[in-house]
């Protein structure tokens, strides 16, 4: 058995991955929780499981054979360094993805660099936005290399941890009470709106446009894959969506590229041949295997109907007649359990699999 350690600050996204971790045969006994003073003695609950959170100090965690970082960086700043000699380090924030020797990781993608890394180096996991992406790019680079990407990426209120899921819940309480909002409190407007994210003084592209291009080309190495992205703020609590523009160097047609996402893992491709009620009822006439991916009913899914999946949903595959080689389709996936706690609980698993 190992002892594996979670450190974080975010309690809903801590659930999500000791959920997900039970699910996978990890006994709560093994699981510890960690974080700032704050949370400190508060319970959380995954399964039939309660979890006492703990103080995050580098005494603490002696003794665990795996730490996971989660939510902010500050942490995982703090801590990183301090992790006991030989435990597994996984990093779901933002703090080891730009650093040195850190090593980006989407199972479903590059899981052999897991095997590379070695003791002591830290397997990152990219921004949840970078994780749906690239498991979708996946297959179609192997089939038909991926040159550019123009990526439309929908960010719910998550983006932003739970404050920003509390800035969208009591805005639009405010609104539909036909209030008006502080604009000292509220300078940004997030309910009933869909605002871009602003570059900044430095750059026209916001920072999380450049870590979706960066990400992306760090994860499929040379050559590289030209990922530009535009980040939208949108009304939506929970899951991601993103409109993608794909050019690859061999062309496919709309069918051979559906078939080849049907056959890749972790993605479940959608079918605009059946609508409404012909599709629940098309997906009721199915039965699936218990590991199977979860059976897609909507053609056209949006974030919030595929909250709780583990697969990456794929709609509206389109061929540009003007353009051979370049498709247009929709993903939409949950940020919070397949973009961090799946692809956390995947990672340690193959981790500890290496070193048996």
């Amino acid at each position: 058995m190992s002892a594996i350690a979670l450190v974080g600050d975010e309690p809903e996204l801590a659930e999500h991955i000791l959920a997900v971790l039970l699910e996978r045969g990890i006994a709560a006994a093994d699981l510890r929780v960690f974080s700032k003073e704050e949370l400190h003695g508060t319970t959380l609950s995954a399964g039939e499981e309660d979890f006492r959170v703990e103080l995050a100090e580098a005494p603490e965690l002696a003794g665990s054979d795996a730490v996971v970082f989660f939510g902010g960086p500050e942490l995982a700043r703090e801590l990183s360094g301090s992790t006991p000699p030989g435990a597994i380090v996984v990093d779901a924030t933002s703090w080891s993805r730009g650093q040195a020797g850190a090593v980006l990781v989407v199972p479903e993608v590059n899981a052999g660099r897991v095997a590379e890394a070695g003791e002591g180096v830290v397997l990152a996991v990219p921004t949840p936005a970078v994780v749906g992406l690239a498991i979708a790019l996946a297959p179609l680079h192997e089939a038909a290399r991926v040159r550019r990407v123009v990526a439309t990426v929908l960010h719910p209120a998550s983006a932003a941890g739970a404050g920003g899921v509390q800035r969208l819940s009591r805005q639009s309480v405010t609104l539909l009470q036909g209030r008006s909002l502080d604009p000292e409190e509220d300078p940004e407007l997030l309910a009933h709106n869909v605002r871009p994210v602003p570059g900044s003084a430095e750059s026209a592209f916001a920072p999380s446009e450049q870590e979706i291009a960066r990400e992306t080309a760090a994860l499929f190495g040379e050559p590289r894959i030209e990922v530009l992205a535009t980040v939208l703020r949108v009304p939506v609590f929970y899951g991601i969506g993103q409109s993608l523009y794909v050019e690859m160097e061999e062309s496919l047609d709309a069918d051979e590229a559906e078939r080849i996402l049907r056959d890749a893992p972790s993605v479940v491709v959608a079918s605009d041949d059946v609508e409404g009620e012909a599709a629940r009822e098309a997906a009721e006439d199915v039965e699936l295997d218990d590991d199977e991916p979860q059976m897609l009913r909507d053609p056209c899914p949006g974030p919030v109907d595929v909250n709780g999946s583990d697969a990456v949903h794929v709609a509206r595959v389109r061929v540009d007649p003007r353009r051979p080689g370049s498709l247009a389709l929709w993903i939409s996936f949950d940020d919070q359990r397949k973009g961090v706690a799946l692809s956390v609980a995947s990672i340690l698993e193959i981790a500890m699999r290496e070193r048996r």
